[in-house]
């Protein structure tokens, strides 16, 4: 008998830790998982809204490209300022010049679909000179996208209501909502 309440108390108190350990990590969990998202949030999600011309596919990986770029480019040693200013120059400017190329379809970039209306044909390109050239890229430099806006506002500016894709139709109409006609078939003749 002696023996079992031992062990009976043995368990107990191995029970009464696991329970401990167990809310401790929940605890601890929430903590961490709360903290992580905030960082997401204000990191990630607010500059996005803050700066729509963001494209969403930006990740980590390519800052960590850049990153290799640049350290590439100084052949993985530390630098002098004037000398790593310089190294950064250089990299923009065929950074600027790889952008130029995707104008025409060529290069390593390709144009996001919101700007593919400043991409030439190269022989249209080849035409142009270098001042229609450098008017084009900077417009293009210079464009934001233009996001629909996602609400209503009535003409007296009193009611906002959310934008819905498209304009209602009944179940089973298959004619435009608008000068959509009223047909009337003639009643089944009862002879």
């Amino acid at each position: 008998m002696r023996i079992q309440s031992s062990l009976q108390h043995i368990t107990d108190a191995h029970n009464s830790k696991i329970h401990f350990i167990h809310d401790k990590l929940q605890v601890d969990f929430v903590d961490y998982f709360d903290k992580l998202a905030e960082k997401i949030r204000k990191h990630a999600v607010l500059p996005h809204i803050k700066h729509n011309t963001l494209p969403l596919s930006w990740t980590n990986n390519n800052c960590e490209s850049l990153n290799h770029i640049l350290k590439m480019t100084v052949s993985w040693r530390p630098q002098r300022i004037n000398q790593l200013v310089d190294k950064l120059h250089d990299i923009v400017k065929l950074q600027t010049i790889d952008a130029r190329r995707a104008l025409r379809g060529q290069g390593n970039f390709e144009l996001a679909h919101w700007v593919k209306k400043f991409r030439f044909a190269s022989a249209a390109w080849d035409a142009k000179s270098q001042s229609q050239k450098d008017t084009v890229f900077k417009k293009f430099n210079a464009y934001k996208q233009t996001l629909k806006p996602a609400t209503i506002t009535s003409s007296d500016g009193k009611l906002t209501i959310p934008k819905t894709p498209t304009t209602a139709k009944k179940p089973g109409q298959r004619q435009r909502i608008r000068p959509g006609r009223t047909v009337s078939h003639g009643r089944p003749s009862q002879t």
